[in-house]
């Protein structure tokens, strides 16, 4: 098939989605004034969003091993050293740590002790949400359509996980009867419901159907699977594989 999409240089955001086009089998052109890699540095650190994407397409783990691993920053000032601050874990357990850690590290620097978590959002853009857009319908418990899928892990489950799939899902928390399951034209992920599951403000027996980019789209009932069937007719999806 003669591609249809040009890539006007081989930077990091074109060669990204380059490679997610490349797994669903859409083929492209990239185009460069530089014969190989690029020897200059396009980034200082990788943000905690980007890596969760970087989780979906498989290359995580080597994104992290590859880097540079900085053990101690250093903040200097007219050639002073005014501050030191560990960072020997970062990047191990991909989002966590940063979620956990960096709230608590970057008020040293910036002295904005009320703004902790408004900083480290807005800079780490896991809290990018979608909300208000026309494709976002519905609520449930603390988790409204739009907003990216909260991460909940266990010692044998992990709910991230089936984004790798980079494809339209649903999610349950809790159980879902056989015939809905059947009901429903996307693949259903089961996870039990568990006290994290609450805190992260998820609702038990609910249906989330979960967007290619780990957004929940929509939200329904159990009792209630034709509001997803609605919602996927009214707007046309399929499954981007072709098959569950």
């Amino acid at each position: 098939m003669r591609p249809r999409i040009l890539f006007v240089g081989a930077g990091p955001t074109g060669l990204v989605l380059a490679l997610c086009l490349a797994q669903y089998n859409i083929p492209f052109r990239i185009i460069d004034k530089e014969s190989g890699p690029g020897s200059s540095s396009r980034a200082i650190a990788v943000q905690a969003r980007s890596l969760e994407y970087c989780r979906q397409l498989g290359i995580a783990e080597d994104v992290i091993k590859n880097g540079m691993k900085v053990n101690t920053g250093h903040i200097r000032q007219h050639n002073r050293r005014n501050a030191v601050f560990p960072l020997g874990d970062l990047g191990e357990g991909i989002g966590t740590l940063l979620r956990k850690t960096v709230p608590s590290v970057l008020p040293l620097f910036l002295q904005q002790h009320g703004r902790r978590q408004t900083i480290f959002n807005t800079i780490s853009q896991v809290k990018v949400s979608y909300e208000s857009s026309r494709m976002s319908e519905g609520k449930a418990g603390k988790v409204r359509s739009g907003q990216r899928l909260p991460w909940v892990a266990g010692e044998t489950e992990d709910n991230h996980a089936p984004l790798a799939s980079m494809d339209w899902q649903v999610h349950v928390y809790g159980k879902a009867a056989p015939a809905v399951i059947k009901f429903l034209p996307f693949p259903v992920h089961e996870f039990t419901w568990s006290r994290a599951a609450y805190k992260k403000g998820l609702k038990e027996n609910v249906l989330y159907l979960i967007r290619p980019d780990g957004h929940i789209a929509c939200t329904a009932k159990a009792e209630h699977p034709e509001i997803l069937t609605n919602y996927i007719e009214k707007w046309k999806l399929q499954l981007i594989q072709g098959e569950q």
